[in-house]
């Protein structure tokens, strides 16, 4: 996609565009390389969108020049900009609603003439957005205001672009749906396509739309546990730390690829108490317990069940619980003791899709109503179809349900009580109890100061807080992972 030398994909230079003799855009001098993700911030009148319709040929600048790929375009016409490679999705979404969104979906190919090529886009956007999978029969103008402007990106992307314009796609949405969006629009530079988009909140283009931006408290030193650390760690002034980085909240990757979590957050804070540092490696799940047996890593930290068995191999120390929880919009609660008849989002292969389902064959048993069960690839689609109503509620383990919570700006609220709990426990080797105290030992001391509340309630899962952090307790044995 680069065309010789780094030169811009897009370039506006000193453009001035007018309504009559209104100036909506002076002067604007901007670049855009090829695989980036540039955003126009501004307020309501600022010339954002009208930057755009110059972009596409629907307006002509007054004074300056628009180049794409090298080539003027503010003379061009708007076809043939969509023909060279320039799309967008409008602000306030513009589908079509009478049509289908399958209808909305061709019309966005319309100057296209081979249909493989069609066919292979239109797979790629129903992958993208797999609720319009859902919706292709339907009417468009039926949709949620989410899966219009789903629509309405998709739709831009079937003209397979090389830049796509995007006006505002975050307008009117729950903050958990803008993520969701935002994630989408960074998987779709990641594929290949050059992104412009305009927003007036700067918050929804932040570098990490994935996880809250606050940084873990700072803990100061204790040198009475520093002194139980193993020699060769406290002489290198670091500890290993191994950890499977695809369970959001706990452990995952940020956009940046830097592992970030509520387990990263707290054991930084322990590790600080320690008196050293951290360094986390990508280790599959079901190698980090053999790992830190082998000494290939000091610590294991990937939300680990404590289980009798894995206590017969490793040193555990525990510092939260986890269960199943509910959660339903706030406007809407949902009692999860009397759920028969309403509709239920799940992620799939999780142990929810049985919990839900033993709970509605109760249901019919006593002669009400099924739970329909509605199961989703991913939980970012499991927490959209609640807050935009298309189910009533959702659950998940614990941590995952109070994140999404979390980040729904209020929309979601959590219902009912935590049930079937287990306790999380870090991994260390099975000859190193006193480390393992100290580490249990400086959980207390987080816990007395206020930063181990803090940092869960940072990530919205404070309903898993525990007071009484042991090595080895004595739990039953549970099959979660």
């Amino acid at each position: 996609m680069t065309i010789g030398n780094g030169q811009p994909m897009l370039e506006l230079d000193n453009v001035h565009v007018y309504y009559g003799n209104i100036a909506a855009v002076k002067g604007l001098t901007l670049k855009v390389m090829p695989g980036e993700i540039v955003t126009l911030i501004g307020s309501n009148g600022a010339g954002k969108s009208t930057t755009l319709r110059t972009i596409s040929g629907l307006l002509r600048p007054r004074q300056g020049q628009v180049t794409f790929n090298g080539k003027r375009i503010d003379r061009t016409g708007a076809d043939e900009i969509v023909r060279r490679g320039i799309a967008q999705s409008p602000e306030g979404r513009r589908i079509f609603p009478r049509m289908t969104v399958a209808e909305n979906l061709d019309l966005g190919a319309f100057l296209r003439k081979d249909r493989d090529g069609i066919a292979q886009d239109r797979e790629r956007v129903l992958t993208l957005f797999p609720r319009l999978r859902e919706r292709i029969t339907q009417k468009a103008g039926t949709m949620s205001g989410g899966e219009q402007q789903m629509l309405a990106v998709a739709r831009a992307l079937m003209a397979r672009p090389k830049l796509l314009l995007l006006d505002e796609p975050s307008m009117g949405l729950a903050p958990v749906l803008v993520d969701l969006i935002f994630e989408t629009i960074r998987t779709i530079r990641d594929d290949g396509t050059t992104v412009l988009l305009v927003e007036q909140n700067a918050g929804c283009t932040s570098k990490d739309r994935s996880a809250p931006t606050a940084p873990a408290p700072s803990t100061t030193v204790d040198t009475a546990l520093a002194a139980q650390v193993p020699g060769p760690i406290r002489s290198a002034g670091a500890l290993t730390v191994a950890t499977d980085p695809r369970y959001e909240p706990s452990e995952f990757r940020a956009p940046d690829k830097t592992v970030a979590g509520f387990d990263v957050d707290l054991f930084n804070a322990v590790a600080g108490k320690l008196g050293v540092k951290t360094q986390w490696k990508a280790v599959d799940f079901d190698e980090i317990i053999a790992g830190v047996s082998a000494g290939t890593y000091h610590v294991g930290v990937s939300s680990f069940t404590i289980r009798p068995d894995r206590e017969e191999q490793v040193t555990m120390v525990s510092y939260f619980t986890a269960g199943t929880q509910w959660a339903a919009r706030t406007a809407t609660p949902v009692d999860p003791e009397n759920a028969c008849g309403k509709k239920v989002a799940v992620q799939s292969s999780t142990m929810q899709v049985t919990a839900v389902a033993l709970r509605s064959q109760a249901c019919t048993a006593a002669a009400r109503p099924a739970i329909q069960v509605d199961e989703y690839l991913g939980q970012a689609e499991v927490t959209a179809a609640v807050v935009d109503g298309k189910d009533d509620a959702l659950l998940a383990d614990s941590p995952v349900t109070g994140y999404a919570v979390k980040r729904s700006g209020g929309a979601l609220s959590l219902v009912g009580r935590l049930y079937q709990p287990v306790r999380y426990g870090y991994v260390l080797p099975g000859d190193q109890p006193d480390f393992a105290a100290a580490i249990a030992r400086a959980l207390r001391q987080l816990m007395a100061e206020g930063t181990y509340t803090s940092i869960l309630d940072k990530w919205g899962v404070t309903a898993g807080a525990i007071s009484d952090p042991s090595v080895n307790p004595s739990v039953n044995p549970s099959p979660s992972g």
